[in-house]
């Protein structure tokens, strides 16, 4: 029966990357490189023999070789590209869908009045969130930025409608209302 890419487990994704990128002659070398214990590597690299995506090359005619090393098989090659095609199309819909609901707080805000915003939140989806605003046109814009709520104390919030908040700070309203003190910033959850 053909290996399909729905076949091949994250591990195994994982090794196959490994052996492609790196001479790897021991399943010790590849439990460090990977991570996993040596048991693991033993078996997750035995089903990768067994679907024929790994096999184990020969080179004891070079007297400075160990004697064989991981490769990826043609099999290998082909499903870890596909495999990784498939990986990266997921994470584009999963982008497509946190822009999404990145475009939607922001529509709502702007309803509301909101137009200038301080950024509460990883660097990363704040970049997400300018990208979204530049792309829409959306009439927002980021007076402040802190990736966390406890930093909100040293920023700025003169001329700011309301605060973003796309941290770990949802459980912490009231810790954050207490940094704010006496500001009428409204507080927006991102992810609500």
């Amino acid at each position: 029966m053909p290996t399909t890419i729905q076949d091949i487990s994250e591990k195994e994704f994982q090794l196959m990357e490994i052996i492609r990128t790196n001479d790897i002659s021991t399943q010790r070398q590849l439990a460090s490189h990977a991570g996993f214990s040596l048991s693991k590597v033993n078996f997750v690299l035995q089903k990768l023999l067994e679907k024929g995506l790994v096999k184990i090359g020969n080179f004891k005619t070079s007297p400075k070789k160990i004697g064989y090393a991981y490769l990826l098989t043609p099999k290998g090659i082909e499903a870890k590209s596909k495999l990784a095609v498939s990986f990266v199309m997921a994470k584009l819909e999963e982008y497509k869908s946190i822009q999404s609901r990145i475009e939607t707080c922001l529509q709502s805000m702007v309803k509301d009045h909101l137009h200038n915003v301080i950024f509460t939140g990883p660097f990363m989806i704040k970049d997400i969130v300018d990208t979204v605003i530049a792309n829409m046109d959306i009439p927002i814009r980021i007076t402040g930025f802190c990736e966390n709520w406890k930093e909100l104390a040293h920023v700025n919030t003169m001329n700011t409608d309301a605060l973003l908040l796309s941290d770990d700070g949802f459980d912490r309203l009231k810790e954050i209302k207490d940094v704010l003190k006496h500001s009428s910033l409204k507080i927006v959850l991102l992810w609500d």
